[in-house]
């Protein structure tokens, strides 16, 4: 089964998927933040998934901070709407990467930012 990567934001969020194997992520979108729910919702219907890979912003001291705290508040929210496995990644400079891809470049970029944080997870998980 495949999984879902979140670049949390208060206003957007980016989403990606794993392909079928769980060896390649690909963003997909990058929706408001407050219709998530019924965009995870109509996600679900279409496929299996596992559960969802959020971005966990760790400061550069490796401390979690505020924003941090708001990712897991999240994760703790989507559980409660969908009760699928909830897995954090270190999410330290996807935005900035994300936002180095010339195609991309004066547009959001979260979903790039969603597809790296669930790359990592998948690479990490080969090991």
């Amino acid at each position: 089964m495949r999984w879902i990567g979140v670049d949390y934001g208060d206003s957007y969020l980016g989403v990606a998927v794993s392909n079928a194997t769980n060896t390649m992520s690909v963003p997909i979108a990058v929706i408001p933040t407050a219709e998530c729910l019924g965009y995870f919702q109509s996600m679900l219907q279409e496929d299996e998934f596992q559960g969802f890979v959020i971005g966990l912003p760790i400061l550069l001291s490796g401390r979690e901070g505020e924003l941090a705290e708001r990712s897991r508040s999240f994760g703790y929210h989507l559980i409660k709407n969908f009760n699928l496995k909830i897995l954090y990644e270190d999410e330290r400079f996807t935005t900035k990467q994300s936002e180095l891809l010339p195609k991309k470049k004066g547009k959001r970029t979260d979903d790039i930012a969603a597809s790296i944080i669930l790359q990592q997870y998948l690479d990490r998980k080969k090991e």
